[in-house]
């Protein structure tokens, strides 16, 4: 009974080990983004309501640039960042006028504030340094956009492109349910291959 309990797991196992190593695929649409991020500025891309993603529909994400950058796949919209920034610079600083508002919306110290506050919504953080690639999955369906910090006192040139892509599962999200079923598998067949090697010596 172990035997055929450990066989199934294995193959189980390898089943979800072989959907771990397959490649996603691309859909086709996809969007490309060059520009110059001042020092102490960020951006976000896109500014509207973000890519929609799920555990089987995520974004390959390449970023090249000539020098140090932070980015931040965050779980909302754009707009949500920009006018959560707004109402926060409104109220700590009732004094500016509206281009001064508008100006300050795009620091640096704004969106490090706005990350504090929503910490729930960062679902990657990475400094990069000249390039950086990433497929990406998330384990439920969201919105995904990208935040781009330049925490630095240069200016950086960058460039960006998002696609959509499509797999079966993410790879994250059955490594280990696959080393698991695997090793479960290997361990209660051991003692019954054994038992038969000893029963036809």
């Amino acid at each position: 009974m172990l035997g055929r309990v450990g066989s199934t797991l294995l193959v189980i196992g390898l089943a979800l080990a072989l959907v771990s190593i397959m490649p996603p695929a691309t859909s086709g649409f996809y969007s490309t983004t060059e520009g110059v991020l001042a020092p102490g500025k960020y951006d976000v891309l896109p500014s509207g309501d973000g890519w929609f993603s799920s555990p089987k529909t995520g974004i390959s994400l390449k970023v090249s640039s000539n020098s140090s950058l932070h980015i931040y796949l965050l779980s909302t919209s754009g707009s949500e960042v920009y006018g959560w920034a707004e109402s926060w610079i409104k109220e700590h600083f009732p004094n500016l006028k509206e281009t001064e508002v508008t100006r300050k919306i795009f620091n640096v110290s704004v969106l490090r504030m706005f990350l504090k506050e929503y910490s729930r919504y960062v679902l990657l953080n990475r400094t990069v340094e000249k390039t950086f690639s990433i497929d990406f999955f998330p384990s439920k369906v969201t919105n995904i956009i990208l935040a781009i910090s330049n925490p630095s006192s240069v200016s950086v040139d960058y460039k960006v492109r998002l696609e959509r892509i499509t797999g079966l599962a993410a790879k994250e999200h059955v490594s280990k349910p696959a080393e698991l079923s695997i090793l479960t598998g290997i361990i209660l067949i051991l003692p019954w291959a054994i038992k038969r090697y000893l029963i036809r010596g």
